[in-house]
């Protein structure tokens, strides 16, 4: 079906705890992700569970870093985001 002109096909929220050693690392590894996958046909929104954890709490993260991707279908991913090929699946890339 595809989706919509103007609207970006992946849509994905990274929750982080400030600049814990993993947070930093996740944020460092869907960075690179998007940039060399993804380029400008996606939306990454950083939310630091320290400063709103109100956030956290309404999507049950009890984890950080995590990967909250919405589109093209939900998942959760919870680490480091290391392994590039997960992230890639559950993307459907």
């Amino acid at each position: 079906m595809g989706t919509p002109a103007g609207f970006p096909e992946y849509c994905m929220r990274l929750f982080v705890a400030g600049t814990e050693r993993n947070s930093v690392m996740a944020l460092n590894n869907i960075t690179k992700i998007c940039r060399t996958h993804l380029k400008d046909n996606h939306t990454l929104e950083i939310i630091d569970v320290f400063e709103n954890h109100a956030a956290a709490m309404e999507e049950n993260i009890l984890l950080a870093p995590t990967l909250v991707i919405d589109t093209p279908c939900r998942e959760l991913i919870i680490g480091s985001l290391k392994n590039e090929r997960l992230i890639l699946t559950a993307l459907g890339i």
